[in-house]
């Protein structure tokens, strides 16, 4: 799949820090479904691309709190890579400084720069629960 735009996000309990490579907009949402829609709003908006296969949002597992976003962005369709931290980490030049926006830019980055080979990620069927597809994909990342 050629996608053609790139979005990071740092997943924490409470919130989801968004990054849209190549244009350098980022922002802070709740990491709950209200928080998903408007981030999906504002995506919309800044990167002028009406259909979502020509996007791939990558971020790092982080168990039940990035299970609620998968779950999310499966059910509407939209394609996203959820990755083990320590693949990202290991593929990304150490910078000095860390915040969740940073973190979001480098998670961004990652997936550009992977834009040819990297896989969306495919939840099990919906009729288990979150704690079953956590378990499901930390099991399939090997972790």
């Amino acid at each position: 799949m050629k996608y053609k735009v790139f979005i990071g996000i740092d997943v924490s309990k409470l919130t989801i820090d968004v990054h849209l490579h190549g244009i350098g907009a980022s922002k802070t949402f709740s990491n709950e479904e209200k928080g998903f829609a408007l981030f999906l709003s504002w995506v919309k908006k800044h990167s002028k691309q009406s259909e979502p296969a020509e996007m791939i949002i990558c971020f790092e597992h982080t168990g039940m709190y990035s299970i609620k976003l998968a779950t999310y962005l499966n059910d509407i369709g939209i394609p996203f890579a959820m990755l083990p931290a320590l693949q990202i980490k290991q593929s990304i030049v150490i910078r000095r400084g860390k915040n969740d926006q940073i973190d979001a830019q480098r998670i961004a980055e990652y997936a550009w720069l992977h834009r040819e080979t990297i896989q969306a990620t495919l939840l099990p069927a919906k009729k288990y629960s979150q704690t079953s597809v956590a378990a499901y994909i930390t099991k399939s990342l090997g972790m």
